[in-house]
């Protein structure tokens, strides 16, 4: 025999539910995503070989294209600044007259593992938190609970 059970405060969890996603991914995600390429970043600031130090100082992580992206979520691209954006691949991958000097690809494969761990932590911790604060006034006033006065 199947039992029936109703959600008291149905309607106040569906609300805290339906803006859960819209502000993970506009807040949460790109917090994790940069605390995320915040390792990779810094070895490949190790790695770079330093003639005049500009290279080093132009690695920077920036938000990335919403059009880019499947359902517009985040998107953080770890790059250069102008104008050496311009001549980074040419030290990376090297030219007829230069070697390569990789020290991205070598950053990603070194700090990868890092990277997805520092996510999983920073984005686990940031949803319980938008969750708590989503919830903090159903929460206070008892999510349970009927809101109507009874007579």
């Amino acid at each position: 025999m199947a039992r029936k059970s109703q959600i008291l405060g149905a309607a106040a969890l569906d609300k805290v539910l339906g803006q859960l996603p819209r502000r993970i991914e506009e807040q949460t995600v790109l917090k994790a995503l940069r605390a995320g390429a915040s390792p990779i970043v810094k070895d490949a600031k190790k790695r770079v070989p330093v003639r005049s130090g500009k290279l080093k100082k132009a690695i920077t992580v920036r938000k990335g294209s919403r059009r880019r992206t499947a359902k517009g979520g985040g998107q953080l691209v770890i790059g250069f600044k102008p104008p050496v954006s311009r001549r980074a691949h040419l030290t990376e991958f090297g030219t007829s007259k230069q070697p390569a000097q990789a020290f991205m690809r070598p950053a990603i494969e070194s700090q990868g593992q890092a990277a997805i761990d520092a996510i999983g932590k920073r984005l686990g911790g940031d949803i319980e938190k938008a969750a708590e604060a989503l919830a903090g006034p159903y929460a206070k006033s008892g999510l349970g609970k009927s809101r109507r006065r009874r007579r």
